[in-house]
């Protein structure tokens, strides 16, 4: 089976969201899996565009100020999805990640969706960032990572 990962980094969803349904449910691009990093939404908000052809998976999003998070959506008709909650080492506008092990056939990988904050310190940023793909590691799982490192130009 062959697996297709989209990654987007929207800045912003909520007035993207038509482009983004029609480019998923699009037979011919035979998406898997969609990776977005600076979403800008709420879980709830998230959780309202799963519909029959993508299932929103796992996400990180910010609790008390506005921008960022990540989130994965998966095709409904994958076999299984677990969930893997490393939220409890992602940091608001440092480290923003999420992960869903997905098992299809005789097989399982990670999807990994990670980004880091214009504002953010590096080396902050890549201790965290250290901290979450060793905890993957130890749990001797197969890791396809997509990652967004936003720097500042000025």
């Amino acid at each position: 089976m062959l697996l297709s990962i989209y990654h987007q980094n929207l800045r912003g969803l909520k007035h993207k969201i038509d482009k983004l349904a029609c480019s998923f449910i699009a037979k011919e691009l035979h998406l898997c899996f969609i990776c977005i990093t600076e979403h800008y939404l709420m879980e709830q908000k998230l959780l309202l565009l799963s519909h029959e052809s993508c299932h929103l998976v796992s996400n990180f999003s910010h609790k008390n100020s506005t921008g960022g998070g990540v989130c994965i959506y998966v095709r409904c008709d994958m076999i299984k999805n677990t969930s893997k909650k490393i939220s409890h080492i992602c940091t608001d506008k440092i480290l923003e990640a999420c992960a869903a092990q997905i098992f299809i056939e005789k097989f399982s990988i990670t999807i990994v969706c990670i980004c880091r904050a214009t504002s953010a310190d590096f080396d902050h940023f890549s201790n965290l960032c250290d901290l979450t793909l060793k905890y993957l590691h130890s749990l001797h799982m197969e890791l396809v990572i997509c990652v967004v490192i936003l720097i500042s130009v000025i």
